[in-house]
């Protein structure tokens, strides 16, 4: 994970109040927050950068999460040339936005944003402009993904700019 400005602000002022006259007694490392941390999570913080493909799950072995994963897993490298995160929700294990773990009440805050009941599988890919452009309700091909991505307007550009 590459430092933020705020981090390396903060370990500048850091190394300068350890070698000032104060010393480190003063300092109280609770009350220091990242603004990141504190960030709930969105969907819209990736529109025009990703396309996110949402995943909705009653639990970590959920049949038709694994099968979608699995899938996921072989055509990775073209997950990532089409600009894709991916987002798993679900019901009482680690759901995560990326590399981001996300809490339940993000998750339900996801799911009632999309209109995804919990305790079901559900499968959205919202494009780039934050709209959705698929849904399912069992795994779905990823070459099948590809392809409707491959016909929007906005990956045609992408695509043409090579």
């Amino acid at each position: 994970m590459r430092p933020t400005l705020f981090s390396l602000i903060f370990g500048l002022l850091l190394m300068t109040y350890f070698n000032s006259p104060l010393g480190a007694s003063e300092l109280n490392p609770d009350n220091v927050h990242s603004h990141s941390d504190d960030t709930p999570f969105a969907l819209q913080q990736y529109q025009w950068r990703n396309r996110v493909l949402v995943v909705s799950a009653p639990s970590p072995d959920d049949s038709n999460l694994l099968e979608q994963l699995a899938e996921l897993a072989s055509t990775s490298d073209e997950f990532a040339d089409r600009d894709m995160v991916l987002v798993t929700l679900l019901d009482n294990a680690d759901a995560k936005a990326g590399d981001r773990k996300l809490t339940r009440a993000e998750v339900a805050a996801t799911r009632t944003t999309l209109g995804i009941r919990p305790g079901s599988f559900a499968l959205q890919l919202i494009g780039k402009d934050g709209s959705v452009k698929l849904t399912a309700k069992s795994a779905t091909s990823m070459n099948e993904i590809y392809a409707l991505i491959d016909s929007m307007p906005m990956r045609q550009r992408e695509i043409s700019k090579g």
